[in-house]
């Protein structure tokens, strides 16, 4: 049951990770996201303007609070030149980590954290701006981060004071004394 309630409140990556929005970007880039009805499934396709210059798409998202992001990734591209021209990954806290390798088409899975007020998401970046665009298609959850109460010092002393009162009753009732006679 308590499995249950932090995937429910974890929801899926990028999507009910708190009031922030999704925001798809691109610089240099014509690249789009395709959504679905599946929490945390999606496909983000990189640019390919014709310009034969550098380019980025990025779909991100803002943390409101200690995420865990498991999922898995399948990427394809449709570079004339190869899978090297277009390489795409996640993004955590603005430094980029290639998932794709230069081959045609990769899959395989991912995993990493996120704290709070931490912007992640996923890239896909053109070397080229030509002949075809890269597209890594996404399935992730993210599940909140457990993290331990730690009490302020003011609780420690208020339990401190109460265990010594404890202390105090039970020895103040141990010190009455019984007696007791037998004819």
């Amino acid at each position: 049951m308590k499995l249950n309630m932090i995937l429910l409140a974890g929801a899926a990556m990028l999507v009910g990770t708190g009031a922030q929005a999704q925001t798809l970007s691109n610089s240099n880039a014509n690249g789009y996201v395709t959504t679905t009805a599946l929490p945390g499934t999606f496909s983000l396709t990189g640019g390919d303007t014709g310009s034969g210059a550098f380019g980025e798409t990025l779909y991100t998202d803002t943390a409101m609070g200690p995420l865990s992001i498991i999922g898995t990734f399948n990427y394809q591209s449709f570079d004339l030149d190869g899978g090297a021209y277009d390489p795409a990954g996640y993004i955590l806290g603005g430094t980029h980590y290639q998932l794709s390798n230069s081959g045609a088409s990769t899959n395989g899975s991912f995993s990493f954290n996120v704290g709070a007020g931490q912007t992640y998401g996923f890239y896909v970046d053109t070397v080229d701006n030509a002949f075809g665009p890269g597209r890594i298609s996404v399935v992730s959850n993210a599940f909140a981060a457990a993290t331990g109460a730690v009490p302020e010092p003011a609780t420690w002393a208020m339990m401190l004071a109460g265990f010594g009162m404890i202390g105090f009753a039970a020895r103040k009732r141990s010190s009455v004394k019984t007696a007791v006679s037998y004819a």
